[in-house]
């Protein structure tokens, strides 16, 4: 990420999740925006202990950041991924504009 990282919700407030593990959590799967994440792998990534620890945590930070920021995810019991069109992450459109000005300038 380019800098500080911020959250803003539909209506262009600030939005403040309730660890950098919540936004840690966003920020992978905004970077990954066509990849359906498992739980399991999700849990484990960003979480120490034992399995049923970091499920619980997992399901907390996905609570969290669907109750401030709304239906930007979708989950189910074992997936986790973007709803395509609900977030803007400037991560990938600064790669988007990247990509045209080379194509423009070669």
């Amino acid at each position: 990420c380019f800098g500080g990282v911020r959250a803003f919700d539909h209506d262009g407030s600030e939005v403040s999740l309730r660890s950098r593990k919540h936004l840690g959590l966003l920020l992978y799967v905004a970077a990954h925006p066509r990849t359906t994440h498992g739980r399991e792998e999700l849990a484990s990534l960003l979480w120490d202990g034992d399995g049923r620890k970091e499920r619980h945590s997992l399901s907390q930070a996905l609570y969290d950041i669907r109750s401030k920021l709304g239906p930007v995810l979708q989950v189910d019991a074992n997936t986790v991924r973007l709803v395509p069109d609900r977030i803007t992450y400037e991560a990938i459109e600064f790669e988007s504009a990247l990509l045209e000005f080379s194509a423009a300038v070669t």
